[in-house]
């Protein structure tokens, strides 16, 4: 390549690091602790789920039982019984119903909480079902610390800006590759003794030749977990559907609702429970049953702490047999619901256990030290040239602001765990 284009891709390079270096230095640091976020570190800091949390299978389907006694019928039909351990402290069960109103559809329901020492009935809420999720689900740290890496606590704005930089972290990995052509002799370069610039140089390239691969990854399955739901699917649907979403989810959802035959069959919970936990290594999170006690009812278990790469698996019963365990997007025709399985655990190493999960940590720390190094590099040049691009002051501003951000960060995510403990 001509070393025209060389110089321009560089500078390319070189500015999208500055522009976005310490906001990505932020996401991938909070994306490392994300890895252990969904489980262990949600576990670790709720001393409600730090034990053993299990109800036995017999005295759930007990507990549903005596609750569809107190619930009026037409809630019946759908059921979700949220298990203990991974999001709640007790057993919930949520009994939900559409209606079809002018303004669209409304979900309302019955929520039951449970105390899983006693069994005994602690609360019962009715009301929209977003509402009774939303004021029932307590939030902590681990929590926290998931949703900012997903979208900074600002919604769609954010889980746009969070798949923007996934765009960003492989436009600067494409074109640092090709600036730093001898790939093979920075692959053991580092001269810590030197200088503070040349340590910088070294360090930086070497997080990126030896981390390409993993990097890349990340870079692409985070573009797409943030902009899927905001650009992705309403753009699918718009091509496909005529711009109906609800009717592009409904099309894929592997959840389809029954015909009811009216005739009553009571459903086995605590059979279908035992089955999905025989092996010993799954754990159920989700319970739905779709037409309770009908002759038709087809209940979806989702499991999750399997060697699968989804990041669930849904166990499928019909006429309360089972049928088989797929995951989410596993029954899309074509390689489509292959791709779209693996997005969620190759961005977060939700497979393979804990091993995985602390190479997934350490590795993602590389990527959070990428743009932090590059950055630095990028001031230390600029205070040291003979002739600097900015003033003195800019560069020790930014320098400032960039040490404060970043060590911020780190130190903010130690102290929301003391101070939820």
């Amino acid at each position: 390549m001509k070393s025209q284009s060389i110089k321009k891709l560089y500078t390319l390079h070189s500015w999208v690091g500055v522009v976005s270096a310490i906001l990505m230095f932020v996401i991938c640091f909070t994306g490392a602790v994300a890895v252990f976020g969904q489980d262990e570190l949600r576990n670790w800091a709720n001393l409600d789920t730090r034990g053993d949390v299990s109800v036995a299978p017999e005295i759930v389907e007990k507990i549903v039982a005596d609750a569809v006694t107190q619930i009026p019928e037409a809630y019946h039909n759908k059921l979700q019984i949220n298990m203990p351990g991974r999001f709640y402290g007790d057993l919930v069960l949520v009994f939900e119903r559409e209606i079809d109103t002018n303004d669209g559809h409304i979900h309302d329901g019955y929520m039951l909480r449970y105390d899983i020492t006693s069994m005994l009935l602690t609360s019962k809420a009715n009301g929209s079902v977003n509402d009774l999720y939303s004021e029932s689900r307590v939030s902590n740290a681990a929590d926290f610390i998931v949703r900012f890496h997903a979208d900074l606590h600002l919604g769609t704005v954010g889980l746009i800006l969070t798949g923007a930089l996934g765009l960003v972290l492989m436009t600067s990995i494409v074109t640092g590759f090709i600036v730093h052509r001898k790939k093979l002799a920075q692959l053991f370069t580092f001269r810590p003794s030197k200088s503070f610039s040349l340590m910088l140089n070294d360090g930086h390239k070497q997080l990126g030749v030896w981390g390409l691969l993993f990097h890349g990854v990340i870079g692409f399955t985070g573009a797409f977990l943030g902009l899927a739901t905001v650009i992705l699917i309403p753009a699918a649907a718009y091509v496909s559907f005529g711009g109906d979403q609800e009717k592009l989810v409904e099309t894929f959802l592997v959840m389809k609702e029954p015909e009811l035959s009216q005739e009553y069959q009571p459903t086995p919970l605590a059979q279908i429970l035992t089955e999905s936990t025989l092996d010993g290594e799954q754990t159920i999170t989700f319970v739905n049953v779709l037409g309770l006690n009908d002759a038709n009812a087809m209940t979806y278990v989702t499991v999750t702490g399997t060697q699968a790469m989804a990041r669930n698996q849904l166990r499928f019963y019909d006429k309360n047999q089972f049928v088989e365990q797929t995951g989410n997007f596993s029954r899309l025709e074509g390689v489509s619901g292959g791709v779209l399985e693996l997005m969620f655990p190759l961005h977060f190493g939700n497979f393979g256990g804990i091993l995985i999960k602390i190479l997934w940590t350490i590795l993602g720390l590389t990527t959070a030290l990428l743009p932090l190094s590059g950055l630095m590099l990028w001031v230390e040049r600029g205070v040291t040239s003979p002739v600097p691009r900015f003033r003195p002051q800019t560069y020790d501003r930014l320098n400032r602001v960039l040490l404060g951000s970043c060590g911020g960060v780190v130190l903010a995510c130690v102290t929301v765990f003391h101070a939820q403990l």
